[in-house]
């Protein structure tokens, strides 16, 4: 990826992670915080720490093997999307049709409703997929008929691999809720504890995908810089 697309998308995921940190100030006491147990409004209990950091910790352990070896080839990792159960559908304009329904390129969680029926159109009409549900769709990937972005596409994935490892956020519902916030479309007064935990959890998933991107990145570029000083001057301190 050439450095101005590099920088670009840093500067994008960068802005994206101050709007999710603005949205979080906005909601930041309106409930306890991660504990161990917590009863949400019609009395049940919501676990919240021990298991899922595990599960965190699990995720991206897995995500960063699987996606080191497809640095050089992001098409790798739809294909690899595509053989654990997720459709790859590539289609012109793909962020335009997107953006009518708020969501961007690339991981679509499962829709219902008018949403759902929209998606199921397009891809009859452009990918002559038929739908087995008007009103239903199963996860997948949508993407325009171009060379895919890198660092967009791992930021995708990451987010693919906490929704198959079913962590907390990753529900549609509560994303649609997030991008609101996000948006200013709607305020955090008439929210239920239950949707402020589930808005924390959505907002943490999608931070994390962002610092997995850049870390990562940063991880790459400081390799490719030590192996090109190890090429003009024989060794390398890393």
């Amino acid at each position: 990826m050439s450095k101005l697309i590099k920088r670009l998308t840093d500067l994008v995921l960068k802005r994206k992670k101050s709007r999710l940190h603005n949205a979080y100030k906005r909601i930041k006491g309106k409930s306890n915080s991660r504990g161990k147990r917590l009863y949400t409004e019609n009395d049940t209990t919501v676990e919240l720490t021990g298991g899922l950091e595990q599960e965190i910790e699990k995720r991206d352990f897995f995500t960063k093997n699987i996606v080191k070896k497809y640095l050089n080839n992001p098409d790798g990792m739809l294909e690899y999307v595509n053989e654990h159960g997720t459709r790859v559908y590539r289609l012109d304009y793909a962020d335009i049709f997107l953006d009518f329904i708020k969501e961007e390129e690339g991981f679509i969680l499962p829709k219902k409703g008018w949403k759902a029926l929209y998606l199921n159109i397009l891809l009859l009409i452009f990918c002559k997929k038929k739908p087995e549900k008007l009103f239903s769709t199963e996860e997948m990937f949508v993407l325009r008929n171009m060379p895919v972005n890198v660092y967009t596409m791992l930021h995708q994935f990451h987010k693919w691999m906490s929704f198959k490892m079913n962590l907390p956020g990753c529900e549609d519902e509560t994303q649609e809720l997030l991008r609101d916030m996000m948006y200013n479309r709607t305020g955090s007064g008439a929210m239920s504890i239950d949707e402020i935990l589930a808005l924390k959890e959505a907002i943490a998933r999608d931070r994390e995908a962002i610092d997995f991107v850049l870390q990562l990145a940063k991880e790459n570029e400081g390799a490719k810089s030590a192996l090109n000083k190890l090429k003009d001057e024989g060794s390398a301190n890393i």
